[in-house]
């Protein structure tokens, strides 16, 4: 399951369905995935997810990221920035952010990340209101990252990250 939802990213799918309908078609990443039957349906994906604690996700992020930077896929140069994803009106956790790109407000979320600035992949990500500041997550992202790294990579970091612009 984990292999097919790296699939959903790597291959930009916009969905569970789209995933599930990608792998019911594409027998070869079926089967690169683990599934030489039935593949599962959207549905799974959700379940297999909510089944999962912070902590084992944490976990897997950690082998991922080392595998990755061992393969070459993830390099010695990372970024630092935040995306807004919109929430629900119903969502009572969300909360409004600018959006700068739109030049408007947003009801939702932040997702505050560091990523492979050449692949973009992300090693290391944590979420917010969309309210909270991009600077109060530099360090925490920084810190979560640096326990898990051999060698120190280099960092371009985003224009209201840092405290002091």
């Amino acid at each position: 399951m984990l292999a097919a939802l790296l699939v959903l990213y790597l291959k930009g799918l916009g969905s569970y369905r789209d995933l599930a309908d990608f792998l019911a078609k594409d027998h070869f990443w079926a089967r690169k995935c683990g599934f030489d039957d039935r593949t599962p349906d959207q549905s799974s994906f959700s379940r297999f997810l909510s089944s999962l604690d912070v902590r084992t996700m944490d976990a897997v992020n950690r082998i991922l990221v080392d595998e990755l930077r061992r393969a070459g896929v993830i390099g010695d140069t990372w970024a630092i920035d935040s995306t807004l994803l919109e929430a629900s009106r119903r969502d009572l956790e969300a909360a409004w952010g600018w959006d700068d790109i739109n030049k408007m407000f947003v009801w939702g979320y932040k997702v505050h990340a560091i990523v492979d600035a050449n692949s973009e992949l992300p090693s290391q990500i944590m979420a917010s209101p969309a309210n909270i500041s991009d600077c109060q997550f530099a360090v925490p992202l920084l810190t979560r990252a640096a326990t898990n790294l051999r060698s120190v990579p280099r960092f371009v970091v985003a224009r209201g990250t840092t405290p002091g612009r």
